[in-house]
């Protein structure tokens, strides 16, 4: 990555030993070999877990000193942070975002945690749908110091995307100048499809957080390589990044992999790295205990590509450095190509053109890289999916939405400026989500049909027609999703057609019908209503 060094005077490695360093030095073995005797990731052990952060405190404490400041600090945007969750927090509850399917484990998790505490170690790679519990913890954190609510659940994932949103402003804006930097951050974040999954409870932004992040902290130390406090920040991103979600862990590799130059050229900083290193295997040492246990699910799954072949990884090569203009996809949360309309056709003229005339375009062919190397990732980490997951292609959103730009950044570097720009390409964004949903592409399950119901239809009982019961210890009353969505009384189960509750809305789902109590809508009086929601869920409406 680019960046030019301020150089200062270098303070040693060692610092001086005050009485505090000591007594952090001497506290830090015995905890850290407490946690690694009696760690066991299926209990909750106050101790056992505190003693792996004293450990790292410690280690912390024991290297940590205030830098002499030789870059002029990041001012970040607080007023637009705080637009930015004023805008989405009213739409938080909104049926659009259920996705049961994928994630509803994540809410009913936070739910449990908050009526019966934490169930096993905070550091275990087994949490929801086999993502991390410390991860789990913090999408819900809401929930359990505010009120374990499907509105607080969502707010925490809202303060996840402006992680995610701070991240990216961070690195361009030590790469280009803050303004091209907001510019940039907040069109990535307003693309549909990345709003759709700051919403959504699956996690798939902390990552893009910390890896950002982290590049941003890889830029700090190469204008900055004397300080310890930038080499120190890098491990503790490094190892926390570890129990969060992997697809923005090639950014961090990235990261590092920018300062190997550096290191060459000042052998002298080669201590530095060390520390840093030791930094973010001590904080990620949880992780690699599981890993080396076959635990941890995701991880595997990152990397789990069945049936390799020559004509598959091509395919996914082409679809991911295409996908931010040109996609197909129209599920699984993705509105065809990344970038809106208009603006996704100057991503090619960017990235063609700007690392070509490098001189003039700062990190042009930097972020190529980056590019070249997250289209190369998702082209070998698909999972089990036979296109390339919209989920993991959100990594290159902000890599394309700088291409888009860059070559008129000498014109965007006051908020004057970009302020309408982004309020123009937010719009495309705005209108997808409220204009062009449709059944499977966010949703698609009968749970996710009947929240669209309870939501849409709210003039009247809605009755659902189910000749046996489905999941009825997910959705009745008092269970986790009439909890979270409030769904009863005004949402009834019904086995009669002729239910006297149903005069205004009855829905139905004809998979589970039994061939002799098939349901003919109209034959009844209702008008179907299309679902937007749902591919399994049919309900209709008798005129008023």
């Amino acid at each position: 990555m680019e960046g030019h060094s301020h150089t200062r005077d270098a303070a040693p490695l060692i610092p001086r030993m005050t009485w505090w360093r000591w007594a952090s030095g001497a506290l830090m073995l015995p905890a850290l070999l407490y946690f690694l005797r009696f760690f066991d990731e299926g209990q909750w052990q106050p101790r056992v877990d505190g003693a792996w952060l004293v450990a790292w405190m410690c280690w912390l404490a024991l290297w940590w000193r205030r830098d002499r400041p030789s870059l002029p600090r990041l001012s970040h945007p607080i007023w637009f942070y705080a637009l930015y969750v004023a805008a989405l927090a009213p739409f938080a509850t909104n049926w659009r975002w259920v996705m049961a399917g994928d994630n509803l484990s994540w809410p009913v998790g936070g739910l449990w945690v908050s009526e019966h505490g934490i169930g096993r170690s905070p550091l275990s790679a087994n949490g929801a749908d086999n993502f991390g519990y410390m991860q789990m913890l913090v999408h819900d954190i809401f929930m359990f110091v505010v009120s374990p609510t499907i509105f607080w659940h969502r707010i925490g994932k809202i303060f996840v995307g402006l992680a995610a949103l701070m991240g990216v402003y961070s690195f361009f804006a030590r790469l280009v100048a803050p303004a091209f930097a907001l510019l940039v951050a907040a069109t990535a974040a307003t693309c549909s499809v990345w709003i759709v999954y700051t919403y959504a409870s699956v996690p798939f932004l902390d990552g893009l957080a910390f890896g950002y992040a982290s590049l941003a902290v890889a830029l700090w130390i190469r204008r900055d390589p004397d300080s310890l406090q930038a080499w120190l920040t890098l491990g503790v991103m490094s190892g926390l990044m570890l129990f969060f979600t992997p697809n923005g862990w090639f950014l961090a590799l990235c990261a590092w992999m920018s300062l190997v130059p550096l290191l060459l050229r000042r052998p002298a900083r080669f201590g530095h790295a060390v520390v840093a290193g030791i930094t973010g295997l001590l904080i990620g040492c949880p992780m690699f205990i599981q890993w080396s246990q076959g635990k941890g699910g995701q991880l595997f799954s990152l990397v789990e590509n069945p049936g390799w072949t020559a004509q598959k990884v091509w395919s996914f090569l082409v679809q991911a450095a295409t996908i931010p203009f040109s996609s197909p996809i129209q599920g699984a949360g993705a509105f065809g190509p990344q970038l809106p309309i208009g603006f996704r056709w100057l991503f090619i003229p960017g990235i063609l053109v700007t690392p070509i005339l490098a001189r003039y375009f700062p990190g042009a062919r930097a972020v190529l890289v980056l590019y070249l190397v997250n289209v190369v990732i998702l082209a070998f980490a698909q999972g089990p999916y036979a296109d390339v997951s919209v989920k993991r292609a959100l990594v290159l959103i902000p890599l394309a939405t700088y291409f888009v730009f860059v070559p008129a950044h000498r014109f965007l570097r006051s908020y004057a400026v970009v302020l309408p720009i982004i309020a123009l390409w937010a719009s495309f964004g705005i209108y997808d989500i409220a204009q062009r949903m449709q059944p499977g592409r966010t949703g698609y399950t009968f749970l996710d049909g009947i929240v669209e119901a309870h939501q849409r239809f709210d003039d009247a009982p809605v009755c659902i027609y189910l000749s046996r019961d489905f999941w009825p210890e997910v959705w009745k009353p008092g269970e986790p999703l009439d909890r979270l969505y409030g769904l009863s009384p005004h949402l009834i189960q019904v086995d009669n057609l002729h239910d006297p509750r149903c005069a205004k809305t009855l829905c139905y789902v004809p998979a589970l019908s039994d061939e002799d109590k098939r349901v003919d809508l109209k034959a009844l009086g209702y008008e179907e209503i299309p679902m937007l929601n749902s591919v399994e869920l049919h309900c209709g409406r008798r005129p008023t």
